[in-house]
C-alpha cells in the first residue's frame, strides 16, 4: 500500500508540474496585443507584443501623431516578429494592432505668445489683438509645453492680415509643421470676463482680468481698470473675454426700498443716530430720501453701508407734499 502510495503521489506531482510548466509556458509566449495607447514618439516592438523577449524595446518606427493612430496588420507583425525573433504566427489575417496617441488642441495662448515678438518685428502696432484661423491646429501630447518657431512670416500693415508657418514640437512630440493665418488689429486694453458671468455676480479679481481686445469691437463705456470694476454687480449676462462696461455691471444695492435704515446725522460736537425708512434703493455712495417715521419728515442721505447711511451735511428735513404717505409700515411701498 505505501508502495502504491509513493507511486500516486510521485505521478500527481508530474502531473501538477507538467500543468505548471504548460501554464507558465503559454503564460510567458508572445500573444499579438490590440489596443495600444502610448505617449511617445516612436513604436516600439513590445507595443504590438506581449512577453516580447529579448527585442522588446527595439524602436520600430514613428508613432502616431498625438490624437492620431496607426494600424499593424498581420503581414506586418508577422513580418516584424521573424525579424526581432519573436516566436508568433499570425491565426487568420483578421490579427491587427491598432496604436494610438492621446492628444489635446494646443492651446491658442501658447500661439498667440510666439506670435506677437514675430508680428511686432513684421510691422505690426504696438499694441494688437490677434484672431487665428484654427483650422488645421495640430494636436499636442497632453500636460505638454510646446516650443513654437516662427517661419516665413508675412504681414499686410494695410488690413492686418498675416500667414506664416509654425514649427511645433515638445519633449515627446516630433516637429510638426502647419500654416496658419490670421488677423492683427489695433487693441484698446479693457476688463475682461476671465468666465461667464450672470447678473447679480458681484466681480471680483478671479473672474475679471486686464486684457487686450479688437479696438473695433470695444462697447461704449468700457471698463479700462480693475479698480472701476472690483465690488460691481454684474446686471445683465456677459460671456468670457468680453469686455465689461457701465452698461453691464452696476453698484451693488445696499439698502432696499422700504428697508429700515440706521440713519447718522453729524451736528458740531455731536453725533446722533436715528431709524428711517428708505424711500429709495441705492449703492454705496448714491443720495437716496429717507423718511422719519414719527416726525413724518424726508432727509437727503448717503449710502454708506448695508442699512446705513448719513444725513447729507447741510441738508434741512422736508416734508411730504401730498397728504398720500411715501411709505406706510404695514404696507407695500405707495
Amino acid at each position: 500500500m505505501k508502495t502504491t502510495s509513493l507511486l500516486s503521489l510521485t505521478i500527481l506531482a508530474c502531473v501538477a508540474a507538467g500543468v505548471s510548466t504548460v501554464a507558465a509556458n503559454a503564460q510567458s509566449a508572445p500573444a499579438v496585443r490590440s489596443l495600444v495607447s502610448i505617449d511617445r514618439a516612436t513604436v516600439e516592438v513590445k507595443d504590438l507584443f506581449r512577453n516580447a523577449g529579448p527585442d522588446a524595446d527595439v524602436v520600430l518606427g514613428p508613432g502616431p501623431a498625438p490624437g492620431e493612430r496607426i494600424i499593424v496588420g498581420a503581414p506586418q507583425l508577422a513580418a516584424i516578429a521573424a525579424q526581432y525573433h519573436v516566436a508568433w504566427q499570425p491565426e487568420d489575417q483578421q490579427n491587427a494592432v491598432v496604436i494610438e496617441r492621446p492628444g489635446v488642441p494646443i492651446e491658442r495662448e501658447q500661439i498667440t505668445r510666439a506670435l506677437r515678438p514675430a508680428l511686432r518685428r513684421a510691422g505690426a502696432p504696438d499694441h494688437f489683438a490677434i484672431t487665428i484661423n484654427d483650422h488645421g491646429l495640430p494636436m499636442v501630447p497632453p500636460g505638454s509645453i510646446a516650443d513654437i518657431a516662427i517661419n516665413r512670416i508675412s504681414f499686410d500693415r494695410i488690413t492686418g492680415n498675416f500667414r506664416c508657418n509654425l514649427l511645433i514640437k515638445s519633449a515627446t512630440m516630433a516637429a510638426i509643421g502647419v500654416d496658419v493665418s490670421g488677423i492683427a488689429t489695433p487693441a484698446t486694453r479693457a476688463v475682461v470676463a476671465t468666465e461667464n458671468l450672470n447678473p447679480g455676480e458681484i466681480l471680483t479679481g478671479s473672474n475679471i482680468k486686464l486684457g487686450w481686445i479688437p479696438s473695433q469691437t470695444v462697447p461704449p463705456h468700457v471698463l479700462t481698470s480693475l479698480a472701476q470694476a472690483i465690488g460691481m454687480e454684474v446686471s445683465r449676462a456677459v460671456s468670457s473675454k468680453t469686455a465689461l462696461s457701465s452698461r453691464t455691471v452696476t453698484t451693488p444695492l445696499l439698502i432696499a426700498r422700504g428697508a429700515m435704515v440706521s440713519l447718522a446725522v453729524d451736528m458740531p460736537g455731536l453725533e446722533v443716530t436715528a431709524r428711517g425708512i428708505a424711500l429709495a434703493a441705492g449703492g454705496a455712495g448714491s443720495v437716496i430720501a429717507v423718511l422719519n417715521p414719527t416726525s413724518r419728515e424726508i432727509v437727503q442721505a448717503v449710502v454708506d453701508g448695508p442699512d446705513s447711511a448719513h444725513v447729507v451735511p447741510g441738508s434741512m428735513p422736508t416734508r411730504p407734499q401730498s397728504t398720500t404717505p411715501y411709505y406706510n409700515i404695514s404696507s407695500s411701498p405707495q
